[in-house]
C-alpha cells in the first residue's frame, strides 16, 4: 500500500492529497494530475497531507509551470507544517499557485 492516497474532489476540478507526498509517491500525483486533464485552476486539497518534501514540491510547481497564465494550483486546507514548508520554498508566492483554509478567499500571505 502507498503512503499517498489520492482522491477526486466534488464540485471542482481537483485532488484530495492524503498522506505523505515525497520521492516515491510524487509520481503518483503526477499521473492523476495528467489523468485530471483540466482546462479550470486545479485544486489539491492537501488537509490530511502529512509529510511533504522537495519531490512533492517539484510536483506541485511543475503543475503551476505548465498552465497557461489563465489558471491556478489552489491549494487548500495545508497544515501549518505544509504551510510553513510552502512558505519557506517559496512556492506560496509563485504567480500560479493560491493557498486558501476552508476552500474559501485566498490565504494572505
Amino acid at each position: 500500500m502507498s503512503a499517498l492516497e489520492i482522491s477526486p474532489l466534488t464540485g471542482v476540478a481537483g485532488l484530495r492529497v492524503e498522506g505523505e507526498l515525497d520521492l516515491a509517491t510524487a509520481p503518483l500525483l503526477m499521473e492523476a494530475l495528467v489523468d485530471l486533464g483540466s482546462e479550470r485552476d486545479v485544486h489539491l486539497d492537501l488537509a490530511l497531507l502529512t509529510f511533504l518534501d522537495s519531490s512533492g514540491l517539484h510536483a506541485i510547481v511543475a503543475l503551476a509551470r505548465s498552465f497557461d497564465g489563465n489558471r491556478s494550483v489552489v491549494l487548500v486546507n495545508p497544515s501549518t507544517a505544509v504551510r510553513r514548508i510552502l512558505e519557506i520554498t517559496g512556492i506560496d508566492k509563485h504567480p500560479a499557485v493560491e493557498i486558501r483554509q476552508g476552500g474559501a478567499e485566498p490565504v494572505a500571505a
